[in-house]
């Protein structure tokens, strides 16, 4: 027997032969597969982790609310339809509605700006019952000589403007009644500040029967019967 052949006779008999051969598979076909294997394992415990994580944070911070409006198309077609939210307190959808209709009404009763005058006396004529509209539309028309009454006509003749910045509401429903507190500010044409008031409405109103949690081709109604200001400041 050869040199050769009895030095691999020699590591047959004492196992190392086969010990390298096995330490050579696996580190050529056992150990890519293993890692493989591992990183799938570890990959997928990630990816649910981050799923879990992920459904969490938006089940308790939702990133997008939907909410369910009807438009009706007469509005897509005259009008470009804006969202606000009217209410983030705890209030029912209907005190909610009635609260910003009574003062979109003030709003528009109160203040006046040229640009919106039109959209305004429209929300007015169709919100106010006979007798409330023909009281507005006379002040509309008239024109007072006394220089620290700034009606509507005069302020149009002076490029004016009036602000109204609603201060508070407060919803008495037995009465169907809401008070609306606000700040009046009257400004000429370069901006400066005529007069600055603080006045309270009390308004009484008519509402239809709605259904504000469903979906309907039903129109809302909503009329002012009285209306009564008063001077606060």
């Amino acid at each position: 027997m050869d040199s050769t052949n009895k030095f691999i006779s020699q590591e047959i008999d004492s196992g190392r032969y086969f010990s390298e051969a096995r330490e050579w598979y696996k580190y050529v076909f056992v150990k890519p597969a293993s890692d493989a294997a591992f990183m799938i394992v570890v990959s997928s415990i990630v990816l649910i982790v981050l799923t879990i994580s992920l459904s969490s944070i938006y089940s308790i911070y939702p990133m997008i609310q939907k909410v369910k409006i009807v438009v009706f198309l007469e509005d897509t077609i005259n009008f470009y339809p804006n969202l606000k939210r009217i209410s983030d307190q705890n209030k029912t959808v209907k005190q909610a509605v009635i609260e910003y209709l009574c003062s979109k009404y003030v709003k528009s009763k109160e203040g006046y700006d040229k640009k919106k005058f039109k959209a305004n006396y429209n929300f007015i004529l169709r919100s106010s019952a006979k007798n409330i509209f023909a009281n507005y539309y006379q002040k509309l028309t008239e024109e007072n000589e006394d220089d620290t009454d700034y009606s509507i006509a005069k302020l149009n003749k002076i490029g004016g403007k009036i602000n109204i910045e609603i201060i508070s509401t407060s919803f008495d429903k037995k009465n169907n009644r809401v008070t609306v507190k606000f700040h009046k500010k009257i400004y000429n044409k370069v901006g400066k500040a005529l007069s600055d008031l603080i006045l309270e409405a009390q308004i009484k109103y008519y509402i239809s029967d709605y259904d504000f949690t469903k979906s309907t081709n039903t129109k809302l109604k909503f009329i002012v019967t009285q209306y009564e200001l008063k001077q606060i400041k």
